[in-house]
């Protein structure tokens, strides 16, 4: 079958259609190289055609296919990062082709987590977390730590994706020292409490517990911040 074909899959050909999936998913500068336009064929298992081309050729389908419900399988994961923000804009998001339609994605791209209206965090096959990218970031669970342990920066990546991370990372830390601040304002208020406890005692056995509980304080903060870095350098 042709490339068309591929695409429309037994679908009505609808010329204005087709044009805006080819443009949506990329594929236009690909029918400039390939020998016969779109109307190329296409051996068996795509075998003429790149990993990144098959993707998008997957992907027009579904669009063209205008259904309601997307399972999206990672289909940004064979793409560069210039490409794969054009997908996303021009297809994925809620000014693309599927907006108004629901949209299973499924992926390992960490910049576009800002950009989804929902999250389900999977570890082990198992849900752990469900809820919006702030929440989920404020809670510093099992998404902020796994955020933390995986989010790099690439130089050739899109400027608006390197910016995107940057943020996310401005985010984890604004997350982490907050938390560390409430745990030290929690030792603060315990310490006060012992304090006038101890005025209660006498003198002698005042000094000794005051000594005592300075060297405790002092551990526990130091703790915390080790427990909080520890999670954001995982």
């Amino acid at each position: 079958a042709t490339l068309r074909d591929n695409i429309t899959f037994g679908q009505e050909f609808d010329q204005a259609k087709y044009d805006r999936v080819l443009e949506a998913c990329a594929l236009k500068p690909d029918l400039e190289i390939l020998p016969g336009g779109d109307m190329t064929e296409i051996g068996e298992k795509g075998i003429n055609l790149s990993g990144g081309q098959k993707q998008r050729v997957s992907l027009a389908r579904a669009v063209y296919n205008n259904a309601d419900v997307y399972l999206l399988d990672d289909p940004l994961s064979a793409v560069d990062s210039h490409v794969g923000k054009h997908i996303f804009e021009q297809v994925i998001s809620d000014t693309g082709l599927l907006k108004g339609k629901t949209r299973l994605l499924v992926t390992h791209g960490i910049h576009w987590l800002p950009k989804v209206d929902n999250i389900v965090v999977l570890v082990g096959g198992a849900m752990t977390e469900n809820g919006s990218y702030d929440d989920l970031i404020s809670r510093g669970g099992e998404f902020a730590r796994f955020l933390a342990q995986y989010l790099d920066l690439d130089e050739d990546e899109d400027e608006e994706v390197t910016e995107t991370k940057r943020s996310i990372m401005q985010r984890l830390q604004s997350v982490a020292s907050e938390d560390i601040a409430a745990r030290m304002s929690g030792s603060d208020r315990g310490s006060e409490t012992s304090s006038v406890r101890k005025r209660k005692s006498t003198k002698g056995t005042s000094q000794i517990r005051s000594e005592s509980e300075r060297r405790s304080r002092k551990m526990s903060v130091a703790e915390v911040q080790a427990d909080i870095e520890s999670q954001v350098s995982k």
